[in-house]
């Protein structure tokens, strides 16, 4: 009976149990490997970095990140001070720790979006008020009829 069932219900080509295991070590595999993928896409934060920079400028010390997680920096010029020469001296610090203490001085803050990390200067309220009003701010054109 259960035997005739399935063939009905299945059709003769599901019935072999091979095809049947075949397809579940495949769904096991496929998700196996979803979630390593999503875990291998997590940034690079919780790896320790060992930096032993003296009297160099900003420039190098991200480079010198870049380098060691392989991460990607983006960052305006002008904003970054340069010409200002840094000293550090970290062991197995996260990437989070070594930002903050470089970006302090400088006054700028970063954020992470997958891979890159953004430096920038944090805003003002006045300017993000002033970038609000301009947003809200729309030329209405048309013709009223009454």
């Amino acid at each position: 009976m259960k035997k005739s069932f399935t063939r009905r219900f299945y059709g003769y080509f599901f019935t072999s149990k091979k095809i049947l295991r075949t397809m579940k070590l495949g769904t096991l595999f496929i998700i196996i490997s979803t979630f390593s993928m999503a875990a291998s896409n997590a940034f690079s934060q919780s790896k320790t970095l060992d930096l032993n920079i003296e009297n160099g400028t900003i420039k190098e010390v991200l480079l010198e990140i870049k380098k060691q997680t392989n991460v990607s920096f983006l960052y305006n010029n002008k904003e970054l001070n340069d010409s200002e020469r840094v000293t550090l001296n970290v062991r197995d610090n996260s990437v989070d720790n070594v930002l903050s203490l470089l970006l302090k001085k400088q006054n700028l803050v970063y954020s992470v979006e997958n891979n890159v990390i953004l430096i920038y200067k944090p805003e003002t309220g006045a300017r993000v008020a002033d970038k609000t009003l301009q947003a809200n701010r729309r030329l209405v054109k048309g013709i009223i009829i009454d």
